[in-house]
């Protein structure tokens, strides 16, 4: 009966580390679309707003680096998926800020839908993880 007990929580485990790796992955995939948006939606964002094209741009590929560090090895370091949600939040505050409705509706909207994706998946992930180790650890 103990070993059919520890097999679930291995298998519970396992599932908690399988969601981590996947909103990481999501945030990725975020992260990569928050990067080429502001191009495939207003060409003219290199001319006229360029200092807060390149804010989104960097948050964009800090996101990309850090969710693919999660994703690779999702126990490891489940601070990283908070900082990435603090990231979300930037990213949406640096939204509203660099882009108005007088920008087109779709770019501003676009950032505030990856912002909040980067948060409510980044969260899942470091809340799975931080699960997952404290049933590991007993």
């Amino acid at each position: 009966m103990e070993d059919s007990a520890q097999w679930q929580g291995e298998e519970v485990v396992l599932r908690l580390i399988a969601v981590a790796s996947r909103t990481s992955t999501v945030c990725f995939l975020a992260a990569v679309w928050s990067i080429i948006a502001p191009l495939a939606f207003d060409r003219t964002v290199l001319s006229e707003k360029l200092a807060g094209f390149w804010v989104v741009v960097a948050i964009g590929g800090a996101v990309l680096v850090l969710s693919m560090v999660r994703a690779m090895a999702p126990l490891d370091a489940p601070w990283l998926s908070v900082v990435t949600a603090v990231l979300g939040i930037w990213s949406i505050g640096e939204t509203l800020r660099s882009y108005t409705l007088a920008d087109g509706v779709p770019i501003a909207i676009s950032g505030i839908v990856v912002g909040s994706a980067i948060i409510a998946a980044s969260a899942t992930s470091a809340a799975a993880t931080y699960r997952a180790r404290q049933i590991t650890a007993g």
